[in-house]
């Protein structure tokens, strides 16, 4: 998935739970994977299933879809969570999601503040669809071991028009990899050193 190649991860996800229906790290990967290819409905019902399991290593993903969708504090809950409960101020992670036009900068700085004082070891990094709600493209390319997790995440339209995305994958050796194997359907090589991507 992280390469790009959604609907091979997904029938990989697929066969998975075939073997063992109660993998919830398969469910939950596979939701994942819905929601990029924009099946909001099953990406959803998937991430609610692991929730009753109270499993929820990755559902980060969705918490600007359960934003959208009406689930506030659902989504204040996960993202709570995905930070060990640890006092952070997600609340301005959700003001950023509502309102994404506005200048959301001294949110994410009360983020990082946060992230500096707290003695819990917890990092923001380890939650990277939140960087793409504040538009912090620069943190995602000097960390681009967390950023591989939002690639291709819906919110990240913007993100792959940028020279930060581009950092982000010839850092990983996405690219180098693409070129060896082939591009995936939704980016295509420009030139003999470089590549557009968008939407999956």
């Amino acid at each position: 998935m992280q390469v790009g190649f959604i609907d091979e991860a997904m029938a990989s996800l697929q066969q998975c739970l075939a073997i063992d229906s109660g993998y919830q790290n398969c469910r939950q990967h596979l939701a994942r994977a819905y929601l990029i290819k924009g099946d909001v409905e099953t990406a959803l019902k998937l991430s609610n299933e692991t929730l009753e399991h109270m499993f929820h290593s990755i559902n980060d993903s969705f918490v600007s879809t359960y934003v959208r969708n009406g689930q506030r504090y659902l989504a204040l809950f996960i993202a709570d969570a995905r930070l060990g409960s640890a006092g952070a101020p997600v609340i301005e992670w959700i003001r950023a999601i509502e309102n994404p036009d506005a200048d959301n900068s001294s949110g994410f700085a009360r983020l990082k503040d946060w992230e500096r004082q707290t003695s819990s070891g917890e990092k923001l990094s380890s939650v990277s669809p939140m960087f793409l709600s504040f538009r912090a493209y620069d943190e995602l390319a000097e960390d681009a071991g967390q950023a591989v997790y939002i690639i291709w995440h819906p919110d990240g339209d913007e993100f792959r028009t940028t020279p930060q995305f581009k950092s982000v994958i010839r850092q990983l050796g996405i690219f180098k990899y693409w070129k060896s194997r082939g591009f995936p359907p939704h980016c295509k090589p420009v030139g003999d050193d470089d590549f557009e991507c968008g939407r999956p």
